[in-house]
C-alpha cells in the first residue's frame, strides 16, 4: 500500500504541513482528505491556529499565495467536531 492509500485508510481527513509534492496532494483531495500546505510552526501552534481558523498566521514565507503549488510534513488533525483532545 502506498503513503497515499495508507493514510486514507485511516480515516484522515485533513492534513497540515510543510511541503508535499503535487501528485500526493492532489492524490489525497482527490481522496475527499483536506490538505493545507506550506504552514511552520509546532504541531500545537498549528493545530491550535486550524481549530481557531487562522493558518494563513503559520504560511511559510514567500507561500501565503502559493495556490496550486502549496503543500506537507504530515500531521494528521483529528476531527474537529469529535471534540477529542490530543495527548
Amino acid at each position: 500500500m502506498d503513503r497515499t492509500s495508507a493514510i486514507m485508510a485511516c480515516g484522515v481527513t485533513c492534513i497540515l504541513c510543510g511541503a508535499v509534492c503535487d501528485t500526493t496532494r492532489k492524490h489525497l483531495e482527490r481522496g475527499g482528505i483536506a490538505v493545507h500546505p506550506w504552514l511552520t510552526g509546532t504541531i500545537d501552534e498549528t493545530l491550535r491556529a486550524y481549530l481557531q481558523g487562522s493558518l494563513a498566521d503559520f504560511a511559510m514565507p514567500g507561500c501565503r499565495n502559493c495556490g496550486e503549488r502549496r503543500s506537507p510534513a504530515v500531521v494528521p488533525v483529528p476531527n474537529a467536531d469529535a471534540g477529542q483532545e490530543r495527548d
